[in-house]
């Protein structure tokens, strides 16, 4: 015994002498350092602290393979089989399980996680207080409801405002400002709140249009109307109340027309209607002027004359007649001239020469005097001179005389 445990001690037995032949440590693990102690003997170190790196490192699990000696490292599988959580490995802790943050930043949404997909869901905050008259709303920032009154001030001091809870709309209730006075107009001071009472009676009484009525105001009764009463102290004039005008006082009217320059007026004594004459004066002195009933104004010539072979003329300043004869006077010796007074034509008959049978009587034109020459048809018949049968034989001394 050579007191080391390396070796495995025998004596040769031809010789005596003592062999100590070294042990094989060899355990066939390649996992292992194979040493020998002399005191221990054979030691057998793991290659590997197993239990230090799995102690280091729990997000692996470490293994030897025995065969080669070579580390196996393998990953840890974390999944939890939960897909609302974050799975993690940390090397001090080993696997973690992190549950998905659906809180968000708005707290009035409510989050959770779907955990079929992983997904994180939101449902809102129910904030109602079942009061038609608030504003329901969610902090975001708490979480909380807030219940907000909604305001009714119709910014009016003459209502009272209120809010109906169940259907949330406003009421505003009028204050009733009434002073039993049919002449004053009852109002409200929107700012003050304060009844006012106007007093309206000019307006009540102006707005009546009709002027054959006096109006008033009665507190009680409000517009009262009296008619007007129109007199008239002239027999010729007749009185009597129009709505648009009032009191009218309309002239008698002569229903007898007017004729011929006549009229008719009212008489304001009696208040009978009397016929007037006009004035029928033409200012000349040379008409008679005269009214004649059913006619009218008669303006005459002062100077007249049935003979119209006369010419009659006045004088305008004294009024004095003159009266002319027509002038016939044809300027033939061999008429005689007149007028004929029913037709104030001029009449000129041709002067008639009778003479004894046998001769031919004729008119000189120069002297107008008859005279007479043989009675002849041609110029045989003559003894002298020449024929005109109008006249007779012509001797040239009775032509010459001519």
């Amino acid at each position: 015994d050579d007191n080391n445990a390396c070796t495995r001690d025998t004596c040769d037995a031809t010789s005596g002498k003592c062999i100590n032949t070294a042990i094989s440590c060899t355990d066939g693990n390649a996992c292992t350092v194979d040493t020998c102690d002399q005191v221990k003997g054979c030691v057998n170190t793991p290659k590997f602290n197993i239990k230090q790196l799995q102690c280091d490192d729990k997000c692996n699990t470490y293994n030897c393979d025995a065969s080669t000696g070579n580390l196996i490292k393998t990953a840890s599988v974390c999944d939890d089989g939960n897909a609302c959580t974050i799975d993690t490995c940390d090397a001090q802790k080993g696997c973690i399980h992190t549950p998905r943050d659906c809180a968000g930043t708005d707290l009035c949404n409510t989050g959770s996680c779907d955990k079929a997909t992983g997904k994180c869901t939101f449902s809102a905050v129910v904030c109602n207080d079942n009061n038609a008259c608030t504003k329901d709303t969610c902090n975001k920032d708490n979480g909380k409801c807030e219940y907000t009154a909604i305001s009714c001030d119709d910014n009016n001091a003459c209502t009272a405002d209120s809010c109906n809870r169940d259907t949330g709309l406003c009421v505003h209730t009028s204050k009733v400002c009434n002073d039993n006075n049919a002449c004053t107009k009852d109002s409200c001071n929107v700012a003050t709140g304060q009844c006012v009472f106007e007093d309206i009676t000019a307006q009540i009484v102006s707005a009546s249009t009709n002027k054959c009525l006096v109006s008033t105001c009665d507190a009680v009764k409000g517009l009262v109307q009296t008619p007007v009463v129109c007199a008239s102290t002239d027999k010729c004039t007749k009185s009597f109340c129009d709505p648009t005008r009032g009191c009218v006082n309309q002239p008698v009217v002569c229903d007898a027309p007017s004729h011929c320059g006549a009229t008719y007026k009212c008489n304001s004594a009696s208040g009978v209607c009397e016929i007037v004459r006009p004035s029928c004066d033409d200012s000349d002195a040379c008409t008679i002027d005269t009214y004649v009933d059913g006619v009218g104004c008669q303006n005459l010539a002062k100077c007249q004359s049935n003979n119209l072979c006369v010419s009659p003329s006045c004088d305008k300043s004294s009024g004095s007649c003159q009266f002319t004869d027509k002038n016939c006077d044809d300027g033939n010796a061999c008429t005689v001239d007149s007028c004929d007074p029913t037709t104030g034509n001029c009449v000129n008959t041709p002067k008639v020469c009778s003479c004894p049978a046998g001769n031919t009587g004729s008119c000189n034109a120069s002297t107008g005097q008859c005279q007479y020459f043989p009675s002849c048809r041609s110029n045989s018949d003559c003894e002298t001179g020449s024929c005109d049968p109008s006249r007779g034989c012509i001797s040239s001394a009775s032509t010459d005389s001519e």
